[in-house]
């Protein structure tokens, strides 16, 4: 017998702990966000009261959508300051193909 074989009892013991390492791992590595878009209407309503939750609930970030192109600069100033506070991050976005035409993006880049 190899000075390193494993006892069936020890080879099984070891294989149903691998499953659980490997998602622990992998829990840690990838961070969870709220996209916004599920909630738009209490968003619409009240952004702080909508996003401090996803805090709460141990979000890392969130991910905003096309309307905050239509936002005015002090309410997207209120928004950042808002992620910040929370300490939050906003890891991406979704646009639908209008918010992206030339006129939309260079109302937006003053």
């Amino acid at each position: 017998m190899p000075p390193y074989a494993l006892s069936r009892r020890s080879f099984l013991a070891f294989s149903a702990t691998l499953p659980w390492a490997f998602s622990a791992r992998a829990v840690k590595s990838i961070p969870a966000g709220l996209e916004l878009y599920s909630v738009r209407d209490e968003l619409k309503k009240d952004p702080e009261a909508t996003c401090a939750p996803s805090h709460r609930w141990d979000n890392q970030g969130v991910e905003f959508y096309a309307p905050y192109f239509e936002w005015s600069e002090s309410q997207t100033k209120q928004m950042r300051k808002l992620v910040d506070d929370l300490g939050i991050r906003c890891f991406s976005t979704h646009n639908d193909s209008s918010y992206l035409s030339p006129e939309k993006i260079a109302g937006r880049a003053t």
